[in-house]
């Protein structure tokens, strides 16, 4: 998306009327979130939010099959990210991206629960997700599901995707880009932009596993 002040002035002067009439409509349907994934430039972390329903994630099962177990949830941070392992570039991207800041955090990694949310079910079998995430880092966790159970958790996560279809009857799925750290109680500590560095990740957990009890 072109950033809103780049746009060349002739375009600024016939649309900032409407932008500012759009935002305005936004902002007192209270949809805080949207109005800044529109207005807010990219931050490395941004300001805590409300708790999360980290439980929604229970009626998921892992790459392994198996239902995932309230423990896996029981940590000091976690780390989750909803894409799919089609996806062609920012879903690859972003789970190197949280290999990499697990292996920066060394033993204290254990700490942290990573997890990557497939929006694909229809692809992503258990199997088919065990072989995607291996590639990354053995602490990541695959999950999937029946689709109402993933709409459930995205909705809970506040993390959007849609289906797409092609002409030729192929499929992308478009979704939410960032990658969510939580506390251990479900707040959401920070929501890491997409093509973030490692290190901006392994920032935001940090302070999470140096208080944790």
């Amino acid at each position: 998306m072109t950033p809103i002040t780049a746009l060349p002035q002739h375009v600024m002067g016939a649309g900032r009327g409407m932008l500012v009439a759009l935002l305005s409509i936004v902002f007192m349907a209270g949809t805080g979130w949207l109005v800044a994934e529109l207005v807010r430039p990219p931050a490395a972390v941004e300001a805590p939010s409300p708790l999360l329903d980290k439980a929604s994630l229970l009626a998921l099962v892992d790459h392994h099959g198996a239902p995932l177990e309230p423990a896996a949830l029981d940590k000091s941070a976690l780390v989750v990210f909803f894409g799919y392992t089609y996806c062609p570039d920012i879903c690859p991207l972003e789970l190197a991206t949280m290999a990499a800041a697990l292996d920066r955090l060394g033993p204290a990694a254990a700490g942290v629960g990573a997890f990557f949310v497939s929006v694909d079910p229809e692809r992503d079998t258990p199997d088919h997700l065990a072989g995607y995430v291996d590639l990354f880092h053995p602490g990541i966790t695959g999950l999937t599901g029946e689709p109402a159970a993933i709409a459930a958790a995205a909705g809970a996560f506040r993390a959007y995707y849609e289906r797409v279809a092609h002409d030729d009857g192929t499929y992308t799925v478009d979704h939410f880009a960032r990658t969510l750290v939580l506390d251990r109680d479900g707040r959401l500590e920070a929501a890491i932009p997409f093509d973030s560095k490692p290190e901006i990740l392994e920032a935001a957990l940090r302070p999470l596993l140096e208080t944790s009890p």
